[in-house]
């Protein structure tokens, strides 16, 4: 605002929508910080002749999101494949602080189709980290470069930490788990010699190396 005769001025914003105002912090250096308040007001100025003030600022931003999928890693390639299914009602933590160094946590669970989100959160870091169910077991860990493929965690659950951007919805954070498996059976002496387990030939052989 320009050409302001001498006096007493206030100055204030709408914010535009889907902004959140940032927190006002008075520094040293009025040049860099955020003057607005919670509703969008800055403090009077008081102009005297010939000034020009040029630090009333405003600092806006958009919530972040982080998330994403939980899966049945079937044939644990560390890989979402065509063999994979969600896994549902898995508990999921989030734990982190934002830009004004405010602690943040939240809990979710997966969805029926394996899905999480953790949303409306402000710019800052966030960790992510994951409750492994029973008897499932983490698969491998960031087995290809395409991040919105493979598995995040490591062994102890966790995702690296995330810092989020104003605006940013980051739904690259998955999870492969598997559970084991097995296989054997039976060496039996086929009397009969006719390869079948029947009642003509069906005595099972101990000791036998495998």
């Amino acid at each position: 605002f320009d050409e302001l005769v001498p006096g007493i001025y206030t100055v204030s914003i709408l914010t535009p929508e889907d902004y959140i105002i940032t927190t006002a912090i008075i520094v040293s250096n009025n040049s860099l910080d955020s003057n607005i308040d919670s509703l969008g007001i800055m403090m009077e100025e008081v102009l005297i002749s010939g000034e020009e003030n040029l630090t009333y600022d405003a600092g806006l931003f958009q919530l972040a999101s982080i998330g994403n999928y939980v899966w049945e890693d079937t044939n644990a390639n560390g890989l979402q494949d065509e063999t994979g299914t969600g896994i549902p009602n898995v508990e999921v933590h989030l734990s982190g602080i934002d830009g004004v160094g405010t602690v943040v946590t939240d809990t979710v669970f997966t969805n029926n189709d394996g899905f999480y989100i953790f949303e409306d959160l402000a710019p800052g870091t966030y960790t992510v980290a994951l409750v492994t169910p029973t008897d499932f077991i983490i698969t491998k860990q960031d087995n290809t470069s395409n991040d919105s493929l493979d598995s995040d965690i490591n062994a102890q659950g966790l995702m690296v930490a995330e810092v989020l951007t104003s605006g940013e919805n980051n739904d690259t954070y998955d999870a492969g788990l598997y559970v084991d498996a097995s296989i054997g059976n039976y060496v039996w002496e086929d009397t009969d010699g006719d390869g079948m387990q029947d009642e003509g030939g069906l005595t099972g052989i101990p000791n036998i190396p495998v």
